[in-house]
């Protein structure tokens, strides 16, 4: 018996290990990465077993925001990619919708303050990665517009003066590596120092009003949570005032009766 539970158990940690490798090696993947794909269904696993659970479903997809956001910040930082915000605003919807979905007030109640808060955080750390690409993008900016036109200019004057016959091609290679410095330069300087931090900035600001948008949907719906709620507690509390008042006015009766008898 002993020799069949060490095999079983031998068995098990070699068919679990490479699950668990991948497991870990995904994450911190973000989308492209190889192994992204193990990581969100993962995520899909988890949030089918909190389906019986609608507080721990909420709570669940409230952490998938945070990581979904964590993807999109490293995208835009190291490579100004944009397409991880779409994915980022789905899961904030989604959790808006599972937040709405929830029955009890008090739970609803906790879960969208928690949703607001995040949100909050999140157009703060949002203006934060702007100024940081913007940043970026100005220094390369500068770096390509200067140096080769000084190189090509320093090397100018100090070809010619060697021979004739050599002169022509170098010239000519100059003029063609210039052109080509000249056109990358351009197009570089005209397309992805420019072009590109205006469409992150563009994008980073159509987040920050979709997040805006859901945070305003909550509190709208917050606020009206809370204003009905005076008006079923004072009906229920009137109805309690009646019952005590008919309760009261029974002994009075009994005791009035046998008077007059």
């Amino acid at each position: 018996m002993r020799k069949f539970f060490n095999l079983t158990s031998w068995v098990l940690l070699f068919t679990l290990a490479p699950f668990a490798v991948l497991i870990f090696l995904s994450q911190n993947s973000v989308p492209g990465d190889l192994f992204y794909p193990i990581k969100r269904g993962m995520e899909g696993i988890v949030l089918a077993a909190a389906s019986a659970s609608p507080a721990t479903r909420v709570a669940f997809r409230t952490d998938l925001t945070e990581r979904r956001f964590k993807e999109a910040e490293r995208l835009l930082l190291a490579k100004a990619d944009t397409s991880a915000l779409d994915s980022f605003i789905l899961e904030v919807q989604s959790t808006q919708e599972e937040v709405d979905a929830l029955s009890g007030t008090l739970q609803k109640s906790q879960a969208t303050e928690k949703l607001i808060a995040k949100i909050d955080e999140y157009q703060t750390k949002l203006t934060v990665i702007a100024t940081q690409t913007q940043q970026k993008s100005l220094t390369p900016q500068t770096v390509p517009a200067t140096i080769p036109f000084s190189a090509q200019r320093s090397a100018a004057p100090t070809i010619p003066p060697q021979s004739q016959p050599q002169e022509q091609p170098t010239v000519f290679n100059q003029q063609t590596n210039g052109q080509s410095g000249q056109t990358q330069t351009a197009g570089s300087s005209g397309q992805t120092p420019s072009s590109r931090p205006q469409t992150v900035s563009q994008s980073i600001e159509n987040t920050k009003t979709e997040l805006e948008r859901i945070k305003k949907d909550l509190e709208e719906k917050k606020r009206e949570r809370e204003e009905r709620k005076p008006f079923d507690s004072f009906d229920f509390t009137q109805d309690k005032k009646e019952k005590k008042e008919e309760k009261e006015k029974r002994p009075e009766r009994n005791d009035k009766n046998p008077q007059k008898d």
